[in-house]
């Protein structure tokens, strides 16, 4: 399983927004959120949801004008181009296509897990602040990553 470093996830949000030139507090703005939230993302302090890393994305790519996934946010290298399997290894059934096809499974998985786990960590922290604040703890609002639709 695959799992974030956080450090590294900082680095590279750090670097798409220096190569910007704009500030956390401009950066917050256009994507419509707090700036606390933002800092606590580019700063490494917690792991967001693959939602929100894909919305990030998208706000890079947008201003860089390069194409940057959620993939390269979380993990720092371009997901698999997916058209490199042809139809030709399918119908030959290569070793090489079927190895692409369980990595392709295995990082979509992986990402998945992280999203989940992120998700659940936060829940949990949640309740924790509650309890800790003597109000009655309530169900997170985490969907197992096997309810997610497609």
């Amino acid at each position: 399983m695959t799992i974030l470093d956080l450090a590294e996830v900082s680095a590279r949000l750090k670097g798409y927004r220096a190569r910007l030139a704009l500030t956390q507090a401009e950066v917050a703005a256009q994507l419509d959120m707090s700036l606390r939230t933002f800092q606590s993302w580019e700063g490494g302090e917690v792991q967001t949801t693959a939602e929100n890393y894909e919305r990030l994305a998208v706000f890079y790519s947008e201003n860089l004008g390069e194409s940057i996934t959620a993939h390269e946010i979380m993990l720092g290298v371009a997901a698999p181009v997916r058209d490199e399997i042809t139809l030709a290894d399918v119908r030959k059934g290569s070793a090489a296509w079927m190895e692409a096809l369980v990595d392709l499974i295995r990082q979509e998985v992986d990402v998945r897990i992280q999203s989940f786990r992120a998700e659940l960590l936060a829940a949990l922290a949640q309740e924790r602040l509650a309890s800790e604040a003597g109000e009655s703890p309530r169900q997170p609002d985490v969907q197992h990553p096997k309810a997610v639709a497609h």
